[in-house]
């Protein structure tokens, strides 16, 4: 016979709710639900593992360099510690890699001249990559904001990164050191466009620096630097006039995705006889313009920067080299002239990155 309406719902309870006397409700739920969390968290758990596993790996390449260091001294076996994770950290996350890094010099002046993206790991990435491949600890050139950031001032300090002046740097150079610099500052990397806009307006420091040390500038840029985590558009001129008022970033930034990063480091660039700051820096920055179109896919894209960790794809997706123009054609030659004398002026090139 059916059961009434109301003895079934008494039924139902008697099944549901435990008793109050022996198991808490909270205790219950948590019985009920913990084959269903188990199966949902278990295959993280698994990616969780395999990406430790692999990153584990990853340090296990470093660990005679690794060793070196801690017999020099702790300190320095700490750093190229914590140098060896970002590696492996900027190898699984993003890919990375570098192209051009046998262009270095093994023991000689190099200035680096990057462009900066919303949030410049590409520079933690490639520092860690110099200092485990060819034992150069560069000279970091940053701007003054980062000293203002609670708890940053060790991590600074770790990486040699400085407010730096155009002495400094001429200093360091001329001692042989790699100096880092990216005169786009925040402007750039706030506020640059999909385009890859070049945010520089009238700095000529690194121009400076570069004459006075007599150093070769080697430009350098990083696919998809601008589609890891990018800033929030709407709004954003508003906010470029605050910054321009207050210095203060004030710009919404959105993703932290895992795009592909790759590294050029293109040809170096000598400063001529006679040659002005002025001058230099606009071809150091019509370098860079030719660099970035010609390895960049634009505008730039989240997704075709998660589909180019494909290598097919990368290849498909990146665009096709422009032929240059006559004039351009000349002024690559006369680069590739300054390449040839920055290489014989060198004791030892560096070897090709693996």
């Amino acid at each position: 016979p059916a059961m009434p309406a109301a003895g079934l719902a008494a039924a139902l309870a008697d099944l549901l709710l435990p008793d109050p006397g022996t198991l808490s409700y909270l205790s219950w739920l948590y019985y009920l639900y913990l084959p269903a969390i188990t199966c949902l968290l278990l295959p993280y758990l698994v990616v969780l593992f395999l990406y430790f596993s692999l990153l584990w790996l990853q340090l296990w390449k470093w660990r005679h360099r690794l060793a070196e260091s801690y017999q020099y001294s702790i300190w320095r076996g700490a750093i190229h510690t914590a140098l060896g994770f970002w590696a492996a950290f900027g190898r699984l996350w993003h890919g990375y890699e570098v192209s051009g890094l046998h262009r270095l010099p093994s023991n000689g002046p190099a200035l680096l001249i990057v462009y900066h993206g919303v949030f410049p790991l590409d520079v933690y990435f490639l520092v860690a990559r110099l200092v485990l491949e060819t034992d150069r600890q560069p000279f970091i050139v940053a701007d003054n904001f980062l000293w203002k950031v609670p708890g940053f001032a060790l991590l600074l300090r770790v990486m040699n990164v400085t407010p730096g002046t155009v002495e400094t740097c001429a200093d360091a150079l001329r001692q042989g050191r790699v100096v880092i610099i990216m005169p786009g500052g925040l402007r750039e990397a706030l506020f640059a466009d999909p385009f890859y806009s070049i945010e520089w307006s009238r700095r000529t420091g690194f121009a400076r620096v570069a004459i006075s040390a007599g150093a070769p500038i080697y430009p350098v840029f990083t696919t998809n630097i601008r589609e890891g985590i990018f800033c929030f558009r709407p709004g954003l001129g508003l906010l470029r006039r605050l910054y321009e008022r207050t210095r203060l970033p004030l710009v919404i930034t959105l993703g932290y995705f895992p795009v592909k990063l790759r590294t050029f480091i293109d040809r170096p660039l000598l400063p001529g006889p006679g040659e002005t700051p002025t001058k230099l820096a606009r071809r150091t920055q019509e370098r860079m313009r030719r660099l970035i179109d010609s390895k960049q896919r634009l505008p730039g894209s989240v997704i075709c920067g998660l589909l180019m960790r494909l290598p097919a794809l990368e290849r498909w997706l990146s665009p096709a080299p422009a032929p240059p123009a006559a004039h351009e054609s000349a002024a690559m030659a006369g680069d590739s002239m300054s390449e040839d004398s920055a290489a014989a002026n060198s004791p030892l090139t560096g070897s090709p990155a693996s």
